[in-house]
C-alpha cells in the first residue's frame, strides 16, 4: 500500500479563521478611530467656544462695563447685539454658533458689593443635532479697571 505524502501548508478552515480574526482587529481599530476623531472634533468646538466667551469677558473688562442696564442692576444681552454694537468676532470662526439664544448678563454690584459686576456668557449651539451650552462666569471690579489705567 502507498502512504500519502503529507503537505506542510494551511488548510482552508485555518485560512478562513485567519482572515475572520484579521478582519475583527480591523473592524476594532476603526471602530477606536472614529470614536477618537469625533471626541477631538467636539473638544474643539469646545475650546473654540471657551475661547469666544473669554474674548468677550476681557472685551468687557478692557473696555468697561456696557452702558446699556439703563439703570437696571443687570442686563442680558443678546450676543448677535453685542457683536453688532461692540464686539468685533471677525477673527473668531464658530459657524455653529446659535446667535439668538447666546447671551452675555452682567450683574452690577454682585452680592452688594457696589463695583463689582457678574458677567456671565452662555454660548449655544447644536453639534451633531444635539443641543450644546458653554457658560462662562466671571468676577470683574472697576477697581481692577482702574489699577491698570494708573500703571
Amino acid at each position: 500500500m502507498r502512504k500519502l505524502k503529507q503537505e506542510d501548508g494551511l488548510t482552508l478552515i485555518e485560512v478562513i479563521i485567519a482572515l475572520v480574526l484579521l478582519f475583527a482587529l480591523v473592524g476594532g481599530f476603526a471602530g477606536a478611530m472614529l470614536v477618537g476623531l469625533q471626541s477631538e472634533a467636539e473638544v474643539s468646538i469646545r475650546m473654540e467656544a471657551n475661547n469666544l466667551a473669554s474674548g468677550i469677558v476681557e472685551f468687557i473688562k478692557d473696555n468697561g462695563v456696557p452702558d446699556t442696564a439703563g439703570g437696571e442692576d443687570y442686563e442680558t444681552i443678546k450676543y448677535n447685539e453685542f457683536v453688532d454694537n461692540s464686539f468685533n468676532d471677525e477673527d473668531l470662526f464658530f459657524n455653529e454658533l446659535d446667535q439668538e439664544s447666546s447671551y452675555i448678563k452682567i450683574e452690577e454690584d454682585y452680592d452688594g458689593n457696589v463695583g463689582l459686576y457678574r458677567i456671565t456668557v452662555e454660548l449655544k449651539w447644536q453639534e451633531r443635532g444635539e443641543p450644546r451650552t458653554h457658560r462662562l462666569v466671571t468676577l470683574h471690579s472697576e477697581e481692577q479697571n482702574n489699577e491698570s489705567e494708573g500703571d
